[in-house]
This record gives structure tokens, sequence and C-alpha cells, in this order.
């Protein structure tokens, strides 16, 4: 809890200083002409008020320490020249980065919630390949190396070196796979 770093009794001024964990804000500082006196209960109060006014200042620098570090991964993801996807384990496309934009001719947009399948392998290899996923979701291998055919927007078959790895998330007890895929197509 917060203590007042000066409380005179009688004198015009009250400090607290404002800090969570390591990280120290500042101070409150209550002013009166007339002085101030405050009992132990609201003296408690105002600690209580302090210590509320630095957690939620902790939260606001901590979400935008973690935004700054997302867009930070965003931009590394949507500049490295590999098509990027993460798939749920239901088999669904989370995220498409711009490599994956560019060389399939769809907007993340158009595609997320979208079978993988269904937009990035052509129509002829697409149970092959959803085969290959169902194996790897259940444990028998944790990667899956494949090459196979992505039918763009525009009708013209690109060839992708696909590496696919399990990813897992703890908390809600899932797995799927983040997909990195190399345009090998002849030009």
């Amino acid at each position: 809890g917060s203590e007042p770093a000066a409380a005179a009794a009688t004198g015009a001024y009250l400090v607290w200083p404002v800090g969570y964990q390591d990280r120290f804000y500042g101070f409150v500082t209550v002013h009166n002409k007339q002085g101030i006196l405050l009992s132990d209960l609201k003296r408690e109060f105002v600690a209580h008020v302090v210590d509320d006014i630095a957690l939620a200042i902790f939260a606001i620098d901590t979400a935008q320490k973690l935004q700054v570090e997302r867009d930070f991964n965003k931009e590394i993801v949507d500049t490295i020249q590999a098509l990027m996807v993460t798939i749920s384990p239901c088999g669904t496309i989370l995220s498409f980065n711009r490599r994956a934009e560019r060389v399939s001719g769809y907007r993340e947009r158009e595609v997320a919630g979208k079978y993988w399948v269904d937009v990035l392998i052509s129509p002829d290899k697409r149970l092959e390949c959803q085969k290959v996923f169902s194996e790897t979701l259940k444990g028998a291998q944790p990667h899956i190396n494949f090459k196979a055919p992505l039918l763009t927007r525009e009708g013209t078959d690109r060839s992708i070196r696909w590496h696919g790895s399990i990813r897992h998330n703890i908390e809600q007890g899932t797995v799927g796979l983040v997909m990195l895929g190399i345009d090998e197509t002849e030009s």
C-alpha cells in the first residue's frame, strides 16, 4: 500500500508516490490552503485510490508496450519473403501475411475463416493435403513438409513448398498450424 511521503497534520500538502511493481510513475499531491487533517480511515482510502491509479497507469503502459511489440511482429511477418498462414485446429485460416496475399491474389479479410485447402491448394491436391494436415494435428508428426500447387485468384497455378509446424494454444487447449510457403514457380 502507498503511504504519504510527507503528511503534516496541519500542513497544506499530502504527497503519495504512484508506482506499481518496479515502475515509478510520479506523485499524487493533495493541496489545501487551510491545511489538511486526515483520519487514518481517510488516509487509507486515499492510499487505495492512489494504488488504483498506479494499477491503471501500469495497465495502460503495459498495453501500449504490447501493442508496439505486436505491430513490430506483424511488420516482420509482413516483410518476410515467404507466405505465412496460421490455421486453426479445425482448418480455417486465422491470418494471411502480405506475401501470401500477393502470391495468391486474395486479401486476408477475404480468406479469414475459410478452409485452408480451399484457398491454398489446387482442387486436385486438396484431399491429399487434408489427410497430411489431419495426421499432423493428431500428433503423428510435429511438422508438415510438402509441395503443392496453389490456384491463384486469377486462375494460374503457383508451385509452393510448404513447411508447417504445430502451434499450441495452452490457454484454450487447442492445436493449430503455422504454415510457411516458398513460391518455387518457374518464371
